[in-house]
C-alpha cells in the first residue's frame, strides 16, 4: 500500500466510524437492541475493524479506477452489502438468537448507506492525495 491508500484507508475509516455511530448509536439503535451489541463498546477494537474497512474501500477502489463520486458510492455500496450479508448470514446460521433475518436485512442497508459514503471519501483522498 501507498501513502494515498494509507491516507484513505484512514478517511474511509473516520466515516464509516462517525457513520456507524450515527446509525447505530443514536437513529437505529433501538431496532438493533436485541443483537448481542455490548453495553460499552471496545473502541480501540471498534476504530481498528473500521479502518480495516476503509482499507478494504481503498483496496478496492484503487484496483477499481476510484472514479467519481456516484462511481464510487456504487462500488463502496456494493462492498457494504456483500460484507454484510456475509457475515450477518452466517452469524444467522450459526447462532441462537443473537442475530435475526430482520436485523440482518436492516444491517446491509445501514451498511449499503455507510461504505457508499465510504467510498466516496476514499475515492475523493485516492482522487485529490
Amino acid at each position: 500500500m501507498n501513502k494515498k491508500c494509507i491516507l484513505a484507508s484512514l478517511a474511509g475509516g473516520v466515516a464509516l466510524f462517525v457513520l456507524g455511530y450515527v446509525f447505530y448509536g443514536l437513529l437505529l439503535a433501538d431496532f438493533f437492541a436485541n443483537d448481542s451489541m455490548s453495553e460499552a463498546p471496545n473502541y480501540v477494537a471498534l476504530a481498528l475493524g473500521q479502518v480495516a474497512g476503509g482499507a478494504l474501500l481503498a483496496l478496492v477502489l484503487s484496483w477499481r479506477g476510484a472514479g467519481g463520486p456516484v462511481e464510487a458510492f456504487k462500488a463502496g455500496a456494493g462492498v457494504g452489502v456483500l460484507y454484510s450479508l456475509s457475515m450477518g448470514l452466517s452469524m444467522l446460521g450459526t447462532t441462537d438468537g443473537v442475530v435475526t433475518t430482520t436485523t440482518v436485512i436492516g444491517d446491509a442497508v445501514v451498511m449499503l448507506i455507510m461504505y457508499g459514503v465510504g467510498g466516496m471519501v476514499v475515492a475523493k483522498v485516492l482522487h485529490d492525495g
